[in-house]
């Protein structure tokens, strides 16, 4: 039984990743990709929209500086390697968190 309130358009990307949007704000749960148990830090996962792809460098950079781990460098991902454009990393705690940039940078 589909329980998507009906103001919320139900998305799919992949068989295994629910996700919901009310174009502002987007939700998904997935099963982690490394097929472990979901615990802090996978599983779980925070995105972040940026306005360009230097600013995601820029976080990615920052990150780092500030003791994260590198999770993906950034980079262009996809099928095609053309969108969108992301990176990811770890907090010093072990929460995992990605920035991206999808379709043209903001002017």
């Amino acid at each position: 039984m589909d329980k998507t309130p009906p103001s919320t358009p139900k998305i799919n990307y992949f068989p295994s990743f629910e996700e919901f949007s009310d174009g502002l704000l987007e939700f998904g749960v997935i099963k982690p990709f490394d097929g472990q148990p979901a615990t802090v830090g996978n599983g779980g996962m925070v995105a972040f929209e940026a306005r360009s792809r230097a600013q995601v460098k820029e976080v990615h950079a920052a990150a780092l500086a500030l003791g994260g781990q590198d999770e993906g460098a950034p980079g262009p991902r996809g099928e095609n390697g053309a969108d969108p454009y992301c990176a990811y990393f770890r907090d010093p705690e072990g929460n995992k968190f990605l920035v991206y940039r999808a379709g043209p940078d903001e002017s």
